[in-house]
């Protein structure tokens, strides 16, 4: 059962459905604020999820749900995915639904249908992603960490204060590791700046990075940390690499890559790998010009990367699903900065080797975040249904 609540927290997929709903009805705007007794500009703003007082949205829906004969479970009850934020990705960046369509080829009406938050195939999912320069985890708004597209911070409507707006590339975070003789960079988009800045005072900091990964820092073990604006020329004496990441690559192309392998290895037709030819095109296409090592790529996307502060490195091949510790430890480090019950880790491999870490001897732990995300919804859905 769904209430008002429900229809105010997914306001812009409410007014999506809206939308099909009277096109499918063949009304006039005129005949529906005629008939609902809402003016045309709160029409408008309903229609585009831009009601954000909970007691002027409720009042307005109430009006039109009654003109369209619907309870707020009627309407809800086709949105397989409620939190959809393909129009808000849109939007950010100045695209209109002719030009998206065109982008990825599917057609006006089944982007409406993945605005509305019907369900519709992953391979149709996974172009949309990669046209907005994103993931489908960002697509369908069910993301546990900010939104990354592919694109400069600047070119990209958004709030950089607040998680829930997408972000572009903001510039590079260095770090210089104890124990490690040279600066790592990374690139990140403007909200993980400010996280830097706010978190840097913790125990621990967890970084989510714009080239897939995600990053647990023990602070007392970081000699030093360096943002480095977009703009900046390049820094001296930092062991900077021209070459470093600008998060130019979608989120997409991690998620789909095992996929994508797959359908290499075997041959077939995508669609059987939930692949496009769009996005096939698309990986060989960045493969190419980044001139990426695709089994080492591959292997990268399910491997653990761990700096002790004696200087030891220790790679770890990730387990299909990681474990509920490394899960909650992700958790508890990103929310709280600090591990709640012991600085005891358990990191299953996939050769079923249980490898436990004491974090107070961790320098820093690079992991695959497209893999981490997808493992903390899992983990969540899991606590949640329990």
């Amino acid at each position: 059962m769904y209430d008002m609540n429900d229809l105010f927290n997914s306001r812009d997929v409410v007014g999506c459905k809206l939308n099909q709903i009277i096109g499918s009805h063949k009304y006039t705007k005129s005949n529906v604020c005629t008939g609902a007794g809402i003016s045309r500009p709160t029409l408008d703003k309903l229609l585009n999820g831009e009601v954000t007082n909970k007691t002027n949205f409720e009042k307005h829906i109430s009006k039109l749900l009654a003109f369209l004969s619907l309870t707020p479970s009627e309407l809800m009850g086709g949105i397989a995915n409620p939190f959809t934020d393909s129009k808000t990705l849109r939007d950010a960046l100045h695209l209109d639904l002719q030009q998206l369509s065109q982008r990825c080829g599917l057609s006006i009406d089944e982007l409406q249908k993945i605005e509305a938050g019907e369900d519709v195939p992953l391979a149709e999912l996974r172009d949309v992603a990669y046209c907005l320069g994103t993931g489908v985890t960002g697509v369908l708004g069910d993301g546990y960490f900010q939104t990354p597209v592919s694109s400069m911070d600047y070119f990209v409507k958004n709030v950089p204060a607040t998680i829930h707006s997408p972000g572009g590339f903001w510039g590079h975070l260095g770090i210089l590791v104890q124990g490690q003789p040279k600066y790592l960079w990374f690139p990140i988009t403007a909200y993980t700046r400010q996280l830097v800045y706010k978190n840097s005072t913790e125990k621990y900091m967890a970084i989510p990075c714009m080239d897939n990964s995600l990053l647990l820092i023990n602070c007392d073990k970081i000699e030093e940390l360096v943002l480095l604006d977009e703009a900046c020329g390049s820094p001296v004496d930092m062991d900077w690499d021209s070459t470093v990441s600008e998060g130019e690559i979608p989120a997409v192309v991690y998620e789909a890559f095992d996929d994508y392998m797959t359908y290499k290895d075997v041959g077939d037709t995508p669609s059987h790998y939930d692949l496009s030819a769009l996005l096939v095109g698309a990986i060989d296409h960045i493969i190419d010009i980044c001139k990426i090592d695709s089994e080492a790529f591959a292997s990268k996307l399910n491997t653990a990367t761990i700096i002790f502060s004696n200087g030891r490195i220790q790679h770890l091949s990730l387990s299909y699903d990681v474990s509920d510790s490394l899960a909650t430890a992700v958790q508890q480090i990103y929310e709280m900065g600090e591990l709640l019950d012991n600085s005891i880790v358990t990191i299953e491999a996939c050769d079923e080797v249980e490898t436990l870490i004491n974090f107070k001897n961790i320098s820093m732990i690079q992991l695959p975040l497209a893999k981490i995300e997808c493992d903390i919804k899992r983990f969540l859905s899991k606590t949640d249904n329990a």
